[in-house]
């Protein structure tokens, strides 16, 4: 959860500051979860390929701003970040054997 927090304060520095794009967080939440590695690899890959494409179209949107993120394409990188990150959740929750909804029964 600390990774998700450090990501959109970084994603918010940008506009302040002309430096290279924050990386978004890798795998964030594993002390939350347990070993998330060992419950599926194929979702961590997943979300580390699609957190790179997110960097990477950050990166390109910085240069096309002129070194800074405007306001509006900020907003829609913390949207994309937050997506991202809450799919993530969703996706490891749905193979963790230990997670049930709140009405106890088994998420799909």
């Amino acid at each position: 959860m600390a990774a998700v927090i450090l990501a959109l304060a970084a994603l918010q520095m940008v506009s302040s500051q002309a430096s290279p794009p924050p990386v978004p967080p890798s795998n964030g939440g594993g002390e939350r979860w347990g070993s998330v590695e060992s419950l599926r690899p194929e979702v961590n890959l997943a979300y580390e390929r699609q957190a790179q494409a997110l960097r990477t179209e950050m990166h390109a949107l910085q240069e096309s701003d002129g070194g800074q993120l405007t306001p509006q394409h900020r907003a829609y990188m913390q949207e994309k970040a937050k997506a991202l990150l809450s799919g993530y959740h969703r996706d490891v929750q749905r193979v963790d054997p230990m997670a049930i909804n709140a009405d106890g029964s088994k998420p799909h």
